[in-house]
């Protein structure tokens, strides 16, 4: 069983998890995001056909790319993505504490033409209670370490060291 993380209140329903369920967008952005699934599948949505990880299934899950959320956030973008800009990292945290890191250049479709779907949605269905409301694929990854389930906080946070040294 998942524990929950610290400050946030698991949200299941008989059918999974609630569509009021939050995922939060914070650390060094320009505006603090707290977003339910209605905000979120307002945003520009894609499909992804992949095949399963774990059982080799092939599968279709729908979503926000990461991108678009962190550029909902005022996240730095495209040609403005450069500089101390590029010592800043996406830390995606799980409802039990689980934890993957992204570069923020590495989530820009202006420097690699990778796909980092923020899922709610697996072959037209919410996700359930195990995998949702939200969950990362990535499916170019050839290891599924960083297809993170029940996504609570997206963070930005800085590496490497300020003063220049």
């Amino acid at each position: 069983m998942c524990r929950a993380r610290p400050g946030f209140r698991r949200s299941h329903t008989r059918g999974g998890v609630r569509r009021s369920a939050p995922l939060h967008i914070a650390g060094g952005v320009d505006k603090n995001l707290n977003l339910i699934l209605v905000d979120i599948r307002a945003l520009p949505r894609t499909k992804l056909p992949v095949q399963e990880p774990h059982t080799g299934e092939s599968v279709t899950y729908e979503g926000v790319p990461l991108h678009e959320l962190l550029k909902k956030a005022g996240i730095p973008h495209g040609e403005a993505l450069r500089g101390e800009f590029m010592s800043l990292a996406v830390l995606i945290t799980a409802a039990d504490d689980y934890q993957a890191v992204f570069s923020l250049a590495e989530l820009d479709p202006a420097f690699l033409e990778k796909t980092v779907l923020r899922a709610d949605r697996l072959d037209g269905k919410d996700l359930g209670a195990n995998r949702g409301p939200f969950r990362l694929i990535i499916p170019e990854e050839k290891r599924p370490s960083r297809w993170v389930r029940q996504v609570v906080r997206i963070e930005l946070v800085r590496v490497g060291k300020r003063d220049g040294r």
